[in-house]
């Protein structure tokens, strides 16, 4: 800075006036050492001339100086009062809060004596209670042993009162002990009072006995006071259930249970003498009306020697269980099956609507079940009649088929003399053919005139070859008739014939009624099934009927109706576990024997002038016939299906019976093939006597198919055949051919196998080719008929598999596929 003076007054101006120095060069210049002294110097002047100044100020006004510290001084004596009073008043302050403390600690104490004079007022209460309750208990215990039980009942019960109105926790000791003396007195009491019940009321098992004692002698308590003091103790609906599982025990279960006792032996009848109630000695028959008897005399009995309201209670309690017992064990048992007994279920239901009548009468609860029984009289008669016909039925198949029998099927149809005459002419019957010779009588004047179509009582006499691989049993299993129906359908006649009989079809050939039977074995079961159902549908008639409307079984007449489908059913469902492996078949000649007789029995029934129309309209056996029909022809095919698989086994199964374990022809072969052939024999000796005679015949045909389809399917299926396996395989084929023997009818060389096996004549004819050279061959192809069972291809496959080809062979074929129907 340039003057020290500069520097000083800057500094005097910004200390004194707080002005900050503009000039930029003032404010930001450098100070250094000597400059910074000459300006605190500058300083201290001016400190100097302001002290200097303040004196001079000073000396000039006293007056006022002192006025002022006049003034301040007081204030300050002011200050020093107003300290004195405040210390004053905290001082008071502080007096007064301790004079609250004390009145608090004053209040606190005075409660504390209050509740100390309330507690003392309740412990004397609580005192005074504890007292009067043991006072109480005292008294009870000495009136108890003055055996005055009910007022000691009563008194105890004030007691236990006093004891729960004792203002005390129930965990404090003296309550504690007053509870336990209380429950104490309450046993030996209850103790006391069941002791004389018991001697009142006193079951003797030894005797089996019952004595009710209105009072004891030396007990100061009678039989209703007895019961009031069960009431008090809560023990009247207990004792009530004691009391009659004893009575049940003691006497009543050894009259009314059946099963304790073998059969035959008499039962014991009920008496009273005096108080006493017991099994006497006499002996009582198993009846209703002896039980009911004896029944009314317990419930009187119960009802005259104890309290009405125990009594009625007692009662109810025994009603349920025993009327459940006498329903099952007796009431069930005594409802009679016929309708001839219908006067002994009319005197039982009276019966049993006494007893239930007397119940109320008396006002006891219980005799509800007796008149349902009673409402359900028609009912529990039919379910009586549904579980004895399904037991008979059981029963008679647990026993099994029982003695085989015959029977005859009589089919009848309407047909014309010629028709007669081939019927008589195709099963050499003599009554058929007897029939036809009488055509001679009837005149015809047409005879002889009109070609009439065949009929055959055997489905296969008179019909075509079906196509390979069709099994005859199907056909069995379809229908019965497939047994024993007759062909409506005419056969197709040769086109002269035909234009014959279109030239005169306005003539009507005379027919006659024509009875064609077979006969056939069933078991033992379907004649008592049938009649079972025959009894059921009997009654159902005479129950339709108006002068029985009033039986109280009337209502049961269309439950009855229903009953036929049951027994069928329980037939169906339990027959197929009750015929042994080799009786399967009675299943199919059962059913359909069962069939045909409700058959006959139902269109009787629609002619029947005894039976009501309503009757008539709701017996309806058809579909049940129907079902049991199915029955049988599904029983026949698994019979048929089973031997049919026996027969595939052993013959290869799946595999080619000519190619067993990869060789050609093994030695197993042969006598496999004699096994088919015993086997197949030995079920036509098992059904020969068993189905009949055409039905027979199908049946083992259609086993002889099975073998002569696989042989011919198998040599189809060769890739080659060498001389000698051709000579073996028509060793097999010879082999099973010898099942002709079992189709050769009396008085005749020709099997009839073909008619049953459509297989068969295949089978016989590839024997043939295969034992045959190229020129025999050619012969049955053109000459013989071998066309009708083999098709060209076929014939061609066969000669490729037989011989080597040559031009002989390539000549044959040629000359057999330009001719593939060489019979036209």
């Amino acid at each position: 800075m340039s003057s020290t003076n500069v520097l000083g007054d800057t500094l005097l101006q910004f200390s004194r006036d707080g002005v900050f120095p503009e000039d930029e060069a003032v404010s930001a210049a450098t100070i250094e050492t000597p400059a910074l002294q000459a300006a605190l110097q500058v300083l201290q002047n001016a400190k100097d001339e302001l002290e200097a100044e303040v004196r001079q100020i000073s000396r000039d006004q006293p007056p006022d100086v002192d006025l002022w510290i006049e003034n301040a001084q007081g204030i300050q004596d002011d200050i020093r009062q107003t300290k004195s009073l405040a210390s004053e008043i905290v001082r008071e302050a502080e007096a007064g809060d301790q004079r609250i403390e004390d009145m608090k600690d004053k209040e606190i104490h005075v409660e504390f004596l209050s509740r100390e004079a309330l507690f003392n007022d309740q412990l004397l209460e609580t005192l005074k209670s504890i007292r009067a309750a043991n006072e109480l208990m005292d008294e009870a215990q000495q009136v108890a042993a003055e055996r005055k039980l009910i007022d000691a009942v009563n008194i105890l019960k004030k007691a236990k009162l006093a004891i729960d109105d004792i203002k005390i926790d129930r965990t404090a000791r003296a309550k504690t002990l007053l509870h336990i003396r209380h429950e104490d007195l309450h046993s030996k009491l209850h103790e006391s009072l069941i002791e004389i019940w018991g001697a009142l009321v006193e079951f003797n098992h030894k005797e089996r006995s019952l004595y009710i004692r209105h009072k004891l002698d030396g007990v100061g308590m009678d039989l209703d006071q007895a019961i009031l003091g069960l009431e008090t103790f809560n023990e009247v609906e207990s004792s009530v259930q004691k009391f009659s599982q004893q009575l049940n025990d003691v006497i009543i279960r050894h009259r009314t249970d059946l099963h304790g006792f073998p059969e035959g032996h008499s039962l014991e009848s009920i008496e009273v003498e005096g108080e006493c109630l017991r099994l006497g000695k006499q002996t009582v028959d198993r009846n209703v009306k002896s039980l009911f008897q004896d029944l009314e005399v317990i419930v009187k009995y119960l009802s005259n020697n104890l309290p009405a309201e125990f009594a009625k209670r007692l009662t109810e309690a025994i009603i349920p269980s025993l009327a459940e017992r006498i329903e099952q064990d007796w009431l069930r048992t005594c409802i009679p099956v016929s309708l001839d007994a219908m006067a002994e279920y009319q005197s039982l239901l009276a019966c049993v609507l006494g007893f239930a009548k007397m119940l109320d009468g008396m006002q006891i609860r219980g005799s509800a079940p007796f008149h349902e029984w009673v409402q359900g009289a028609s009912k529990n008669w039919l379910v009586k009649r549904r579980d004895d016909a399904m037991d008979c039925i059981r029963n008679k198949l647990a026993c099994g088929i029982g003695k085989p029998k015959q029977a005859i099927h009589i089919e009848k149809a309407m047909v014309t003399k010629d028709e007669s005459l081939q019927l008589g002419l195709n099963h050499q019957n003599g009554n058929t053919a007897q029939e036809a010779d009488e055509w001679a009588a009837w005149g015809s004047d047409d005879e002889g005139e009109v070609e009439q179509p065949q009929r055959s009582l055997s489905p296969d006499m008179g019909r075509v070859q079906t196509e390979a691989g069709q099994d005859a049993d199907d056909d069995v299993a379809q229908s019965w008739g497939d047994v024993w129906d007759i062909d409506d359908e005419p056969q197709e006649p040769e086109p002269a014939a035909q234009t014959s009989t279109t030239r005169r079809h306005s003539i009507k050939p005379k027919e006659k009624e024509l009875s064609l039977s077979e006969m056939y074995t069933i078991s033992s079961i379907p004649d008592h099934v049938v009649e079972t159902i025959k009894r059921v549908l009997e009654d159902a008639g005479t129950l339709s009927k108006e002068e029985n409307s009033a039986l109280p079984v009337a209502p049961a007449a269309m439950g009855l109706f229903n009953l036929p489908a049951f027994i069928l059913a329980m037939y169906r469902s339990v027959s197929p576990l009750c015929y042994g492996a080799d009786e399967k078949m009675y299943l199919y000649t059962d059913s359909i024997y069962m069939a045909d007789e409700l058959k006959g029995y139902s269109t009787k029934w629609f002619e029947r002038e005894d039976i009501p129309a309503r009757a008539q309209k709701r017996m309806k056996l058809d579909a049940d016939i129907k079902t049991l029909e199915n029955f049988g022809k599904r029983a026949y095919i698994e019979v048929m299906n089973l031997h049919k698989t026996v027969i595939k086994d052993l013959m290869g199964g799946a595999q080619n019976f000519l190619l067993t374990h990869g060789q050609d022809l093994a030695p197993e072969v042969e006598d496999n093939a004699k096994n088919v052939v015993t086997h197949v024999k030995k079920q036509a000796q098992i059904w020969k006597p068993l189905l009949p005679k055409s039905a027979w015949a199908q049946a083992v045909g259609s086993l002889a198919n099975v073998a002569a389809t696989k042989l011919v399917q198998d040599v189809a299926d060769l890739d080659s055949l060498s001389v000698d396996a051709a000579e073996s395989t028509a060793r097999v084929i010879e082999e099973i051919t010898t099942l002709d023997e079992l189709f050769v009818a009396e008085g005749s060389e020709m099997p009839l196998t073909s008619q049953y096996a459509d297989q068969w004549l295949k089978l016989q004819f590839l024997s043939q080719v295969l034992q045959s050279n190229q020129n025999d061959i050619r012969y049955m192809w053109f000459e013989s008929d071998l066309s009708l069972y083999f098709s060209a291809q076929e014939v061609k496959d066969l000669i490729q598999l037989s011989f080597a080809e040559n031009a002989g062979q390539k000549l044959l074929i040629k000359e057999i596929l330009a001719r593939p129907f060489p019979r036209e």
